[in-house]
C-alpha cells in the first residue's frame, strides 16, 4: 500500500466538484506528515503523472487548481 492511497480513496468517494483542503487535511487522511518539499515547492503539487503523490489524485479523477504555499492550502478540481 502506497503513502497516498488512502488520499486516492478519499477523493473517489467526494461527490462535489472541487474540494479546498489545508496540509493538515491531508495530513490526516494520510496518516503521516507532507514531506518538506511539499511546504516549500509548488512543483511538489503539479498534476505530473511522474510524481506518486500526482499520481494518487489523477487516479481518483482530481487535480490541483490552485496552491497556496503561504496558507497552506490546495484547492483541487474534478476532472471529470
Amino acid at each position: 500500500m502506497g503513502k497516498y492511497d488512502d488520499l486516492r480513496q478519499f477523493l473517489r468517494g467526494r461527490k462535489q466538484q472541487s474540494w479546498i483542503a489545508d496540509f493538515k487535511d491531508i495530513e490526516e487522511i494520510i496518516g503521516a506528515s507532507l514531506p518538506a518539499s511539499a511546504h516549500r515547492y509548488r512543483e511538489w503539487w503539479a498534476n505530473d503523472k511522474t510524481h506518486i503523490q500526482a499520481q494518487a489524485w489523477i487516479a481518483a479523477g482530481w487535480a490541483i487548481d490552485t496552491c497556496d504555499l503561504a496558507r497552506r492550502r490546495v484547492v483541487m478540481k474534478r476532472l471529470r
